[in-house]
């Protein structure tokens, strides 16, 4: 007994030929993609040949930091004495500096992504997405304990503060989830041999 099969390409079914009867079996097209959807951020490399930093993970990380330069620029403008002239009443603002202390070190650590950077910066870097998660993780503990301690919300700083936690959870999210920025923090040039 001999089976044969005719195709027919604008039916779009298949017919089995078989002596006693005519057999048609419906078939489904499926597209195979000849190439797989590519990042073109993968494009994007340095003069080392890894991937630059994106300008929304420089954001991120400075933002993480506001605390911080907030501080600092507070200090520049006013005379350094009046700031320090009863520690007990700033321990909460110098506690803050501790908790962006993460994020300060992934900023010095970007600066030394480069073949021939410090060791221990380029091992932060490969950390990066832990030292920024710790970092947003830090200011949103700080901005729960400091919310939680005032008696009445006002536009300054408590929604302020409470409207930052919110950017801090969306860059604690993309620094965990983010492939691009995960392949970013993968990356860090050889030294030249």
């Amino acid at each position: 007994m001999m089976v044969s099969y005719k195709f027919c390409a604008t039916q779009r079914h298949l017919r089995l030929l078989h002596p006693p009867c005519c057999i048609i079996m419906t078939y489904q097209i499926k597209r195979i993609p000849v190439m797989s959807e590519f990042d073109e951020n993968l494009l994007d490399t340095n003069e080392f040949g890894v991937l630059r930093i994106p300008g929304r993970l420089w954001i991120g990380i400075i933002f993480s930091f506001r605390y911080a330069a907030f501080f600092a620029t507070c200090l520049f403008i006013t005379p350094l004495f009046s700031y320090f002239e009863d520690i007990s009443e700033h321990l909460p603002y110098l506690l803050i500096l501790l908790f962006e202390a993460p994020a300060i070190l992934l900023f010095v650590a970007a600066g030394f992504r480069t073949p021939n950077g410090m060791k221990f910066f380029q091992f932060i870097w490969k950390n990066g997405r832990l030292f920024l998660a710790l970092a947003s993780f830090l200011n949103i503990t700080y901005t729960i304990l400091f919310l939680f301690k005032s008696n009445y919300w006002q536009r300054w700083p408590e929604l302020f503060m409470a409207s930052c936690a919110l950017i801090d959870l969306i860059i604690l999210r993309t620094s965990m989830t983010s492939p691009h920025i995960i392949q970013v923090f993968s990356e860090v040039p050889k030294a030249d041999s």
